[in-house]
C-alpha cells in the first residue's frame, strides 16, 4: 500500500507498507527533466497521440517536464516492471500502535477523555511487538 509519493530533484521517491508492516522506501531516478506530461496540442502536431485525446476529444502529446501531474504520475505507475508494481501496490496495511497520554491533575480530580484540563506530563508509544516509548516534560 502506497504511503507517499515524492519528486527530488531528478526523480521519484515512493514509500509503502511492505508484508510486515514496516514501511519500505524506493528511489526512482528518472534524471533532471526527464518527467513526461500530456498537454493539449494541434491536430496537425506531428508528435500528436494515435491513441489518446483529453476529456472532451482534443488531441494530447507527451511533452519532457520538470513535475510530474497526477495523471503522469499514475502512468508512471502503471508502467513500473510487474514485481515492483505488485510489491508497492499490495495491500498492506501498517504495524498497529497505541498511545497513552497521561495529564496533570487540577483541583484533585482526574480530566475526562474529552477535555483534558492538566498540561500533558508523558505521552507513551507502544508497538506491537513490545517496545515503549515514553515523552515526557521533565526528566522521568
Amino acid at each position: 500500500m502506497i504511503l507517499d509519493i515524492e519528486k527530488t530533484g531528478d526523480g521519484i521517491t515512493l514509500s509503502y507498507f511492505n508484508k510486515d508492516g514496516d514501511t519500505e522506501i524506493k528511489d526512482f531516478k528518472l534524471g533532471y527533466g526527464n518527467f513526461e506530461n500530456w498537454v493539449l496540442c494541434s491536430e496537425r502536431d506531428p508528435k500528436k497521440s494515435n491513441e489518446f485525446t483529453n476529456w472532451n476529444g482534443k488531441p494530447v502529446k507527451k511533452v519532457k517536464a520538470r513535475s510530474f501531474t497526477k495523471w503522469s504520475l499514475y502512468e508512471f505507475i502503471e508502467h513500473l516492471p510487474d514485481n515492483i508494481k505488485e510489491e508497492v501496490l499490495a495491500p498492506n496495511y501498517p504495524k498497529m500502535y497505541s498511545i497513552d497520554i497521561e495529564v496533570e491533575q487540577v483541583d484533585g480530580t482526574w480530566s475526562s477523555v474529552e477535555e483534558a484540563k492538566g498540561r500533558i506530563t508523558t505521552i507513551a508509544v507502544s508497538t506491537d511487538d513490545g517496545r515503549i516509548i515514553v515523552l515526557g516534560w521533565k526528566e522521568l
